[in-house]
């Protein structure tokens, strides 16, 4: 990102962080801070930082009793690392 369009997203970024750590919904907090999940999802492909402080925030606020890394936990709308890697292997195919 450039340096500009940086400090103007540290704030939302930011805020959207914090909300994830509380147990938010991905979606809805994204929706909240502004920003469209399908942006986000295209800055954590960019920008591997930013995807791992998302990472960090989407598991200390994720429901430690749901079976992570399965169709449960993705249809739960939990977007923890394994659900995501779940979502993907399963798109193509391999589960």
């Amino acid at each position: 990102l450039t340096a500009r369009r940086s400090q103007r997203l540290t704030p939302v970024w930011d805020a959207l962080l914090e909300d994830l750590r509380s147990g938010s919904d991905y979606a809805e907090a994204c929706e909240r801070v502004g920003l469209t999940s399908y942006g986000v999802s295209t800055m954590m492909r960019v920008e591997p930082q930013m995807r791992a402080e998302l990472d960090e925030s989407l598991t200390q606020g994720s429901d430690g009793e749901l079976r992570h890394g399965t169709a449960i936990g993705y249809r739960a709308r939990c977007r923890r690392p394994e659900c995501r890697a779940y979502k993907r292997a399963s798109r193509r195919g391999s589960r």
